[in-house]
C-alpha cells in the first residue's frame, strides 16, 4: 500500500543471502521480511506519514526496523 498508484521493490537471492529493496510503502511488505540486508524508505523516526484522504503514505523508520527484524 502506498498511494493511488502501485509501487514495486525487489527481493534478490544469491549465494545463500537475500537482499531487499523496498522503496515506498505505508505498511511493511511481507515479502521483504527475513532478508539479510534491506534498503527501505523511512519517512521520519516515528510515527508514519499519512497522506491526506487516507490514500497511503510512508512508513516510519521504527516500523521498518521492527518489520525487518521480526519484532512485530
Amino acid at each position: 500500500m502506498h498511494t493511488n498508484h502501485p509501487t514495486y521493490g525487489y527481493r534478490i537471492r544469491a549465494r545463500g543471502s537475500t537482499a531487499v529493496w523496498a522503496p515506498e510503502f505505508y505498511r511493511f511488505p511481507a515479502w521483504a521480511g527475513g532478508a539479510d540486508v534491506m534498503f527501505a524508505d523511512g519517512a521520519g523516526w516515528d510515527p508514519p506519514i499519512r497522506f491526506a484522504g487516507g490514500v497511503g503514505g510512508h512508513v516510519d523508520v521504527v516500523a521498518v526496523a521492527r518489520g525487518a527484524s521480526g519484532w512485530e
